[in-house]
């Protein structure tokens, strides 16, 4: 292996920026299979558009690599050999270079390239593509390509099974898991009485309290499910954390709090539209603040999961159990698990 701080200065000597000069290449020379195989892959349709610098040093650790380690020759491209090029061998080589976030592009191409030439099953070629994919993620997180430049099919195809992924995670999040979410339906939630069963005798009259204003709240702007939906909460909060109406706080505040959590979850309410949004329910209640916090504090007491939106798509915050959730909610739900997404990007 040749010293970097040698082979980096050849970059300006006038040579092609697409690759390096035979017999000087910035990994070690490279045999002449290596050298045919580089040159037939660079004329072909499945070499990157425009490559630059970066590139072309990723295009050499990449044949470097076929003759350094040799598992199988160089013909042999498979997810095995291609995760530890790239969550081994590279990085123990390469320090602070671009090479190595231009690899999983020039990557793919390559290995498609071979594949195509040596008739690699299919199958094979897709599971290579899934390993680039999930070892740049495992190396630096959610994996983005969008302002990267041009990016090649494989990657962007695995890119997008892994949001559709994701995103169907979460909206099994939403409505309690996967079991939950195939049998999910739109029924309207019924006009329910709250239950007190189970509720401590000390928190009984700041229960009382919030329940007055969320059913006038929900009497005055909202409908029965909402209603419904928030009584649940509230009783769900008193059994699972009984501390919340011991402490003395702010109860216009704490009743908002807790219909704040359940018009997001069911996207009734949305800080980022105009309408019905935060301030506005704030008001609702009569108070001007002070409520996503609280929130917050409800959503950990009742266990509702964790969920994150993927590219520009917006998730609204889960619940973790369709029975707070009302049936436009639901409905919309059911539509985004039986939609057929295969030509949507996130980005």
């Amino acid at each position: 292996m040749r010293d970097e701080r040698w082979w980096s200065t050849g970059w300006d000597r006038g040579w092609d920026e697409r690759v390096s000069r035979p017999g000087e290449r910035v990994y070690g020379a490279l045999s002449d299979e290596s050298e045919n195989l580089r040159a037939e892959f660079l004329a072909s349709d499945d070499a990157p558009y425009g490559p630059g610098k970066c590139a072309g040093c990723a295009l050499d650790l990449i044949l470097a690599f076929g003759e350094v380690v040799s598992l199988g020759g160089t013909m042999r491209w498979d997810s095995q050999v291609v995760g530890h090029l790239l969550r081994v061998w590279a990085p123990g080589i390469v320090k602070d270079c671009g090479a190595i976030d231009e690899m999983p592009t020039v990557l793919a191409g390559f290995v498609r390239f071979v594949h195509r030439r040596e008739g690699v099953d299919p199958l094979t070629s897709q599971e290579v593509a899934r390993e680039i994919h999930e070892s740049v993620r495992r190396i630096h997180g959610t994996v983005t390509w969008s302002g990267r430049g041009p990016v090649d099919p494989w990657l962007r195809d695995e890119e997008l099974r892994d949001y559709r992924d994701r995103a169907r995670d979460a909206l099994a999040a939403s409505v309690g898991g996967p079991d939950a979410l195939a049998a999910l339906d739109t029924e309207p939630l019924p006009d329910e009485e709250f239950r007190w069963e189970g509720i401590a005798e000390d928190i009984r009259t700041p229960v009382a309290e919030y329940l007055e204003l969320l059913d006038e709240v929900t009497d005055a702007h909202l409908d029965v499910e909402h209603r419904t939906a928030m009584r649940r909460l509230l009783a769900r909060i008193a059994l699972a954390d009984p501390r919340v109406f011991r402490r003395g706080s702010s109860v216009v505040r704490g009743a908002a709090a807790m219909a704040l959590v359940v018009c997001e979850a069911n996207d009734t309410i949305a800080s980022r539209r105009p309408g019905a949004n935060v301030k506005v329910l704030a008001g609702w209640f009569g108070t001007d603040g002070g409520v996503a916090d609280r929130a917050s504090i409800y959503r950990h007491a009742i266990g509702a999961p964790s969920t994150a939106s993927y590219g520009f798509t917006r998730t609204p915050p889960a619940l973790g159990s369709a029975d707070l959730l009302i049936s436009a909610r639901r409905a919309a739900i059911i539509a985004e698990r039986d939609s057929d997404d295969s030509s949507e990007d996130p980005y």
